[in-house]
């Protein structure tokens, strides 16, 4: 029993962490800490062995469909059956669809995935095949282009056309040209896109190598490596001989590569275009981070000194650097590994995924959108759905069909039809009888965390909405898993009059809502009278006013997006933060008793099985009673652990763990340098013991604006990060 929270007048609601960013630490998910409340409301019945009511047989609280500003879901449907041999690349032609396998052999198929002949095998001269190409003209011509690495001589890259005859869709024999050869071009970093752009020239993907000794050279235009390359095989003789564009950037200048097109590149790996786009869109693997680039001639993608967004100079001060952004960029977490390739929809497909970008996860199977339009793109990518096999290509028909090659052998990307029309307006969701005094509906349960994330002194009520007959699994480190269906809700209100309940008036309500493929984020903006909330396509400021004793307290409330959700919730497939064992168990005022969370929680069947023994609670950081470095501790896992951990959304080299549950020793916190350069501090250590004034955990939790933290979500200095001061004034010196 750790703690006690108790109901306000506010009523309830709220969900776990949608905590707009700045949310809660691997199993946080907290909120404002002595002005938090979580209710009940005074509709709740039960008895003291009964704190909440039965679960019902139906739930009205719904928010199915697709909210406007999301990309719908979509789905594979299998066209093909496994293919022997395993899978790696695919190129759509209008009646064919080319398959490059494991087994070194090229295969034609019906657009339907009926098998129609072996194109080519090169077992006689192939180690590993990487990418296949078609040409506009391919119809015309029956020309299909092939990389692999050569399985005899020297080590290299091989480019080559074949000539397919047009009534066997085989190779014709003796077709082979070799396009061209780039030594030591293989196995890892080797790069492997192969891609025709609309103006009928061929583009190519090299990667840096892995030798340290190599990175450098991706950025020098003397070096194939680490470069976009660009050619004309319009004239090609049997020579193979091709030509270089009057136009390319750095033809004729100074020694450089004359193929060259723009530089800086990792690993570009796949690279497709748009009808009528001359610059491509090239999938590059970063050394932690993978990124999708839009590729104008002369770009510099910044490797070997920056990776996705992250600077990789000593100091990681990268403001100097002549780079180009990527369009977005990913960590590879949860099972991610890398993608696969990357296509454009178009209003010929699906009309649904016009204008976004579609790319698979060649591991987990997570098949992302991202919309080319959104202005949070860089961070604005969602999961649309999951591939049962992961999915090794993509490609594209003229038509805008869109195909994924995995191990089971080909698929087709499809929108399913819309199951309902998504709530726009809180009202219409169903989740509360009375919207104006927030009375919940029969399903939502209350729920209260521990230790809660700071947001401006908001007062906060949560509600969990598990579907009937489902239940929440616990980890065996105390994390929950949500079924499918499952809604959080978190409603953020404030006392306009400060100390004043009769003047609390509630300003948003953030949902989550877990789908097949993962946490989706909303948020609802309440108008000023409080009496209904609309859906937000993007983030929102206002300044609200705070009657403080007759003085007005003026700060700019921020409504997260939902990108900037995931930045808190996680890189994967996004997490629900508060909700989990050690974070709900303390005692709850339900309004009729007070009880234990998790034996309540329990008594209604909400979990699949007991629970796991040996878990501790998180205090209350406002706990006298608890020793002041526990309660520091669950402060910085609250509004920093949910960042500040493996797997978090910090540079992937970040050593900082404040994570509760991290021994302070393997924190590297206590006497340890800052790895990055932070213009807004005085001090470069992390915790300074004795010295809170010089630890630099302490002047970012002091700083609003440049430099704060948490960066996002909050305009007013926490006076309850004071534990954290006194926490660090109390530190003799650091574990050893």
């Amino acid at each position: 029993m750790a703690t006690k929270l108790r109901i306000g007048p506010l009523g309830v609601l709220a969900s776990a962490l949608i905590l707009g960013c700045g949310s809660g630490a691997e199993g946080v998910g907290g909120d404002s800490s002595a002005q938090d409340t979580t209710a009940a409301g005074e509709e709740t019945t039960g008895s003291p062995a009964d704190p909440l009511p039965p679960r019902p047989d139906s739930i009205r609280c719904n928010f199915e469909g697709t909210a406007p500003g999301l990309l719908p879901p979509v789905v594979v449907a299998p066209l093909s059956d496994e293919l022997a041999g395993g899978a790696v690349d695919l190129a759509v032609s209008d009646d064919v669809l080319y398959v490059a396998t494991g087994d070194l052999r090229i295969l034609a198929l019906d657009p339907d995935g009926t098998p129609r002949s072996t194109v080519v095998d090169l077992a006689d001269r192939a180690a590993r095949l990487v990418s296949l190409a078609l040409a506009d003209d391919h119809a015309q011509t029956g020309h299909l282009y092939v990389r692999y690495e050569a399985s005899t001589g020297a080590p290299r890259a091989v480019i080559a056309r074949w000539t397919l005859d047009p009534s066997t869709t085989s190779a014709v024999a003796g077709s082979e040209i070799v396009v061209m050869e780039i030594e030591d071009a293989v196995g890892e970093r080797s790069g492997g896109a192969l891609a025709f752009g609309p103006d009928g020239l061929l583009y190519l993907g090299v990667g840096a190598l892995a030798s340290e000794a190599t990175q450098g050279l991706a950025q020098e235009p003397t070096s194939r490596l680490g470069k976009l390359l660009r050619v004309d095989v319009s004239t090609l003789d049997v020579s193979g001989t091709y030509a270089i564009p009057a136009d390319n950037p750095f033809m004729g200048l100074g020694g450089a590569s004359d193929e060259v097109w723009a530089r800086g590149l990792r690993d570009p790996w796949r690279c497709s275009f748009a009808a009528d786009d001359p610059q491509p869109w090239c999938v590059d693997g970063g050394e932690n981070q993978q990124e999708i680039d839009h590729v104008a001639a002369r770009m510099n993608l910044g490797w070997p000194d920056v990776d996705g967004t992250a600077c990789l100079l000593v100091g990681g001060d990268c403001s100097d650097l002549q780079v180009d952004a990527p369009l977005a960029a990913y960590r590879s977490v949860d099972g991610d590994c890398g993608i696969s390739g990357v296509v454009l929809g178009s209003s010929s497909g699906a009309p649904e995924l016009e204008g976004a970008l579609i790319y698979p996860d060649r591991c987990s199977g997570r098949l992302r959108g991202l919309d080319t339009q959104s202005e949070e793109v860089l961070i604005q990518d969602e999961v649309m759905g999951v591939a049962e096999v992961a999915p090794s290509a993509i490609a594209q028909d003229a038509q805008g069909r869109i195909f994924v090659l995995s191990a089971v052998g080909v698929g087709e990307v499809l929108v399913p039809p819309a199951v309902a029309e998504f709530p726009t307006a809180l009202s219409a969701s169903g989740c509360f009888d009375d919207l104006t005094t927030l009375t919940p509906a029969p399903g939502l349960v209350p729920y209260g965390v521990n230790a809660a994330l700071w947001s401006d002194g908001s007062v906060k009520d949560r509600f969990l909405v598990i579907p009937p007959g489902r239940t929440i699994t616990v980890n065996s480190d105390g994390t929950f898993e949500f079924p499918i269906g499952s809604v959080i809700i978190k409603l953020f209100a404030f006392d306009f009059v400060a100390g004043d309940p009769s003047s609390r008036r509630a300003v948003e309500a953030r949902v989550m809502v877990r789908r097949e493929f993962g946490w989706q984020f909303h948020s609802y903006r309440f108008d000023d009278a409080a009496s209904d909330a609309t859906l937000l396509s993007t983030s929102h400021r206002q300044q609200l006013l705070i009657d403080d004793g007759g003085e007005q307290l003026a700060f700019e409330y921020s409504w997260p997006s939902r990108a900037s959700c995931k930045v808190c919730h996680g890189l994967g497939a996004s997490n629900a933060l508060g909700p989990r064992q050690d974070q709900l168990d303390g005692d709850f005022d339900y309004g009729t008793t007070v009880a234990n969370q998790l034996d309540a929680l329990a008594g209604i069947g909400l979990f699949s099985g007991p629970l796991p023994v040996g878990t501790p609670p998180i205090p209350a950081f406002d706990d006298p009673a608890v020793p002041v470095e526990q309660r520091a501790r669950a402060y910085l896992h609250a509004n920093c652990g949910h960042c500040h951990r493996p797997g978090g959304w910090t540079p992937a080299g970040l050593t900082l763990d404040l994570r509760y549950s991290t021994p302070l020793l393997e924190a590297q916190v206590c006497n340890v340098p800052t790895q990055y350069f932070n213009p807004w501090v005085t001090s470069e250590v992390r915790i300074a013991p004795g010295d809170p004034e010089g630890s630099v955990i302490w002047q970012r939790l002091n700083l609003r604006g440049l430099g704060q933290m948490p960066p996002l979500a909050t305009a007013r200095i926490d006076p309850g990060a004071e534990v954290v001061a006194e926490w660090i004034a109390s530190l003799a010196g650091c574990p050893s």
